[in-house]
């Protein structure tokens, strides 16, 4: 009897700690697991935040160009209508004292 009950206590003594050592592996496996989810977000999140700046940078920089574009453009717009309305003044005043 002595050995049938030691030999149970021994057996449920083993169940227990491979039960328990069960359990600690798979709170270690979800901790893993949790742990690398997080680390992907936090990577995705990063990816997201530098992709917007990315892109954020590119489109003020097209809308920089474009208004330095039109600004030209407005300017050399500028230069040729005071060439034009001079040439009309000088023409204006050749035609008068002649």
């Amino acid at each position: 009897m002595h050995r049938y009950l030691t030999h149970r206590y021994l057996a449920d003594r083993y169940l227990t700690h491979r039960y328990l050592t069960d359990k600690y592996l798979m709170h270690r496996y979800l901790t893993d697991r949790c742990l690398m989810h997080r680390y992907l977000t936090d990577r995705y999140l990063l990816h997201r935040y530098l992709t917007h700046r990315y892109l954020m940078h590119r489109y003020l920089t097209v809308r920089y160009l474009m208004h330095r574009y039109l600004t030209d453009r407005f300017l050399m717009h500028r230069y040729l209508t005071d060439i034009y309305l001079m040439h009309r003044f000088l023409t204006d005043r050749y035609l008068i004292h002649r």
